[in-house]
């Protein structure tokens, strides 16, 4: 802006130029916001069974309102099996980048190698304990009428697909039904846990994994309570989170 001023005597004049001031901006900013997400690993078993959930908290890999280890066999017709009547389901939820795989080992009373035992005694497993790093089980096409001990395997159509890869068709076979491609494993002792199944992903909703039971007594076997505990432990899937 210029103004000019006359007046001041001959010949003299005095301009005022105003000071102009050029816009600019300022910027700032918060401290940085930070969210930290914890690392979960959840897994439940239960049993689809109705009465099961009713009655045993859902805890009952045989249903029909028994734990496993109140499954009464008659021993004196030679030979008695059951198979569990429904699956029994494994709930597993993580948000590891890497997903998480699933062991099972069993304790009992005697520390015995067979799964089912007593004090005294113990029903030996005849399949073969479940395979190491998830290679075929032994156990192909379990003879209902021969074999004894307790064993399981994942079944397959009823199976999430993300726990049903490549690996668990090896370990278990592609079957479904227990027939003569099924793969089945004995449930392995204390201190030698092996892997049931393995997501490989993260599984933010709750998947099942779907698991039956065989067992299996000789009329020949001493009367008694056998009993053992088969525990599953779920382990994060390498790094990642």
């Amino acid at each position: 802006m210029v103004k000019k001023f006359a007046a001041l005597g001959a010949g003299i004049s005095l301009v005022a130029l105003a000071t102009i001031v050029p816009a600019f901006a300022q910027t700032t900013q918060s401290p940085a916001t930070e969210v930290e997400v914890p690392t979960f690993l959840e897994l439940s078993l239960e049993n689809a069974s109705a009465d099961c959930t009713a009655t045993a908290g859902g805890d009952c890999p045989f249903g029909k309102n028994d734990q496993a280890s109140k499954v009464s066999l008659n021993n004196t017709s030679g030979y008695a099996s059951s198979f569990s009547p429904a699956d029994t389901l494994l709930g597993l939820r993580t948000n590891i980048t890497n997903g998480a795989n699933v062991t099972a080992h069993f304790t009992n009373t005697a520390a015995a190698a067979d799964c089912l035992d007593n004090a005294t005694d113990f029903i030996t497993d005849s399949v073969s304990d479940v395979a190491d790093a998830q290679a075929a089980n032994d156990g192909t096409g379990l003879v209902a009428a021969t074999e004894t001990g307790l064993a399981l395997r994942l079944t397959d159509a009823t199976t999430n697909v993300a726990l049903r890869g490549a690996d668990e068709d090896t370990q278990w076979g592609t079957t479904d039904t227990e027939g003569a491609t099924a793969l089945w494993g004995a449930v392995p002792p204390d201190g030698s846990p092996q892997v049931v199944f393995d997501t490989a992903v993260e599984q933010t909703v709750k998947i099942n994994a779907n698991l039956d039971y065989f067992i299996g007594v000789a009329g020949s076997q001493p009367a008694g309570l056998y009993a053992c505990t088969v525990i599953y432990t779920a382990t994060a899937d390498g790094s990642g989170s």
